[in-house]
């Protein structure tokens, strides 16, 4: 959904994006929620008491994640994209001016920062940048597999 809701048209109203997000993103999650929930509910008719257990439980979990992803998620997505649009900073949402710790900048100023490379002065200024390097085994993903499979 929200791969789909950054390839919409910003300068759409946030309701018609949220549209356009979930019914291009709203059939991949029906038909993979539907083929999950279909696998394990067949799987309910096994022989085995454990297994007929998991699966009654599985597939039921597979319905609630349908709905949740349907219902909740695009509802805190549709309140994020509001945030966005209203140019409020991410962790100070509530504060139009953001906060001592992390003030906002005017748009330009953040553009202008963006284009040159930075990072986003209005995005994640309380929090600090994660301290996990990946170590030799994320070097090596990041650096020699990752480019071959993004080709």
């Amino acid at each position: 959904i929200m791969n789909a809701l950054d390839r919409t048209d910003p300068t759409l109203p946030v309701v018609e994006r949220i549209a356009q997000a979930v019914s291009h993103a709203g059939v991949s999650i029906m038909v993979t929620s539907l083929t999950d929930f279909v696998a394990f509910a067949i799987s309910v008719a096994s022989a085995l008491p454990a297994l007929s257990s998991f699966c009654m439980s599985a597939a039921f979990c597979v319905l609630l994640l349908f709905t949740f992803q349907l219902t909740m998620f695009t509802a805190i997505a549709t309140l994020d994209l509001r945030r966005v649009v209203a140019q409020r900073i991410d962790c100070c949402f509530c504060l139009p001016r953001g906060w001592f710790c992390c003030p906002t900048v005017p748009k330009d100023v953040a553009d202008k920062a963006i284009e040159e490379g930075q990072k986003d002065p209005n995005q994640m200024c309380c929090c600090s940048q994660p301290s996990h390097k990946g170590g030799v085994v994320g070097r090596v993903l990041e650096n020699a597999i990752a480019p071959v499979l993004v080709k």
